[in-house]
């Protein structure tokens, strides 16, 4: 199984420039597809609910990518990888599980994401890290989620991603 040190294993990055690109194309296509699908949410959290957008930016690091990343990256490339028949298959089964187990979102935009954040999420989790530690470092994983999520959540993806009490 998944042994504790694992859980917190990094460093978060070693490549400074890969992150900021990144979290530039997340920003990019976050805000081009409200922009798109629902110009009225454009930049809604901190326009108007700054304080629920500050705390999202806070908590959905450590209560929604971290756990998500141990579940998708750490659970199954140790215990599910194997299965298939080649790498590029696995990374293509974990991506569709990614995006399958939000499928209760209901919506498109949210599968897409999804998806193409597990291709992303995975290869971070792979091989992300300086040469002599590359493999299973789950901390870079979780910070391009959660940049993923920022850049969502700020451009006003949320909708798309959460169905509870954050305005739409």
């Amino acid at each position: 199984g998944t042994r504790g040190a694992d859980l917190v294993r990094g460093p978060i990055f070693a490549a400074p420039g890969l992150v900021a690109l990144f979290a530039a194309t997340c920003a990019v296509v976050a805000s081009a597809a409200v922009l798109w699908l629902r110009p009225g949410a454009f930049l809604l959290l901190p326009r108007a609910l700054p304080e629920l957008w500050l705390s999202i930016l806070v908590l959905y690091p450590i209560l929604s990518a971290w756990p998500q990343e141990i579940m998708f990256r750490a659970l199954f490339w140790r215990r599910y990888a194997g299965l298939f028949p080649s790498r590029a298959t696995a990374y293509l089964a974990n991506a569709a599980l990614f995006a399958l187990a939000h499928l209760f979102l209901w919506n498109w935009p949210a599968i897409l994401a999804t998806f193409a954040g597990g291709l992303v999420f995975s290869w971070a989790y792979l091989h992300a890290g300086p040469p002599a530690r590359r493999g299973r470092n789950l901390m870079s994983a979780t910070l391009l989620h959660a940049i993923a999520g920022w850049a969502l959540f700020t451009a006003g993806a949320g909708a798309f991603f959460y169905h509870g009490a954050v305005a739409r």
